[in-house]
């Protein structure tokens, strides 16, 4: 964990992964060797805060994200492969399952304002479907658009919900950006011209933010939309001069972009490429365009932040 505060990396787990953060407290997986299974975690700052998550008698959990003092994420039954979806109020004994009727396979990926979204595969069919919820199982809500082979639900700032899918009718392969209106179904695509893939990963005050790969590329680029396909931003223009793939995975309310970029080539021959976490922050805002500046540079580090 990057703490703003002292300007220094904290570890929080030997092995495991912060996933989101909202405060002073902080989620994710913890395992005792990296060959025992992924548990739960929460953590208020520091390793001697850990609080496992991960229930008795379960495969395996993680907790992607945390508002106030409620946990979500997935966890996994014994002798099972399916997860469930999951909520914590900051013990393992109050996991509570989400997962609707009809539905298996499901995770929780994020959740702003009570609202959780993430995806669960269909019994009817078994493809992956965009869900969101509110608290309980008998609350999901399908977001799933029409025609789409499948769909993934991977963020929300409350107002908002961004993922990717794929339509059957309108892409001849390859997956799109999506964008919904919290508690509407239909979906915004947000695929910019030109782009073999793209992803929606993250969305905060009306900006939306992720990557996309260009036709005929191997590596991502970052990308921010306002809203429409037609808005993108290719925030790799903003990187320093060699740099190669990127990706932007957290936006907060006051604009700033969060992600990482290799610092070469990543398929260059002459040099080895390392991955460093950037911060995008927006400088000018003329109509109908958006400048960023790169305004730090820093050791990898990678996790969901909200603002």
């Amino acid at each position: 964990m990057w703490s703003e505060r002292s300007r220094r990396v904290i570890e929080l787990a030997p092995f495991g992964r912060v996933w989101g953060a909202d405060g002073d407290w902080q989620v994710g997986h913890a395992s005792a060797s990296w060959r025992d299974p992924r548990e739960a975690a929460l953590w208020s700052g520091s390793a001697e805060s850990l609080v496992s998550l991960h229930p008795d008698g379960y495969e395996s959990s993680v907790a992607y994200a945390v508002e106030g003092g409620v946990q979500a994420g997935y966890v996994v039954p014994a002798g099972e492969t399916d997860s469930r979806a999951a909520l914590w109020y900051g013990s393992a004994s109050s996991y509570v399952d989400i997962t609707p009727e009809g539905y298996f396979d499901a995770e929780v990926r994020d959740m702003s304002g009570g609202v959780q979204v993430g995806w669960a595969v269909s019994e009817n069919d078994g493809s992956e479907r965009a869900m969101m919820w509110r608290g309980s199982a008998d609350t999901a809500y399908e977001l799933h658009p029409p025609f789409y082979g499948y769909s993934f639900a991977e963020a929300t700032d409350g107002k908002q919900v961004v993922g990717s899918g794929r339509s059957f009718a309108v892409d001849e392969r390859g997956s799109t950006a999506l964008l919904w209106d919290a508690g509407n179904a239909f979906a915004t695509r947000l695929h910019p011209e030109g782009f073999r893939d793209s992803f929606a990963l993250a969305v905060a005050g009306g900006v939306q933010v992720g990557e996309g790969y260009l036709e005929g590329e191997l590596e991502p680029t970052a990308l921010a939309w306002f809203g429409t396909a037609e808005s993108v931003v290719g925030l790799s223009a903003f990187l320093p001069e060699g740099y190669g793939g990127s990706s932007a995975v957290s936006v907060d309310s006051a604009g700033n972009i969060y992600g990482y970029a290799w610092d070469a080539p990543q398929y260059s021959f002459d040099v080895t490429p390392r991955l460093r976490s950037v911060v995008w922050r927006p400088v000018v805002v003329p109509e109908p365009g958006v400048l960023f500046a790169v305004v730090g540079v820093m050791a990898w580090g990678l996790g969901r932040r909200r603002g």
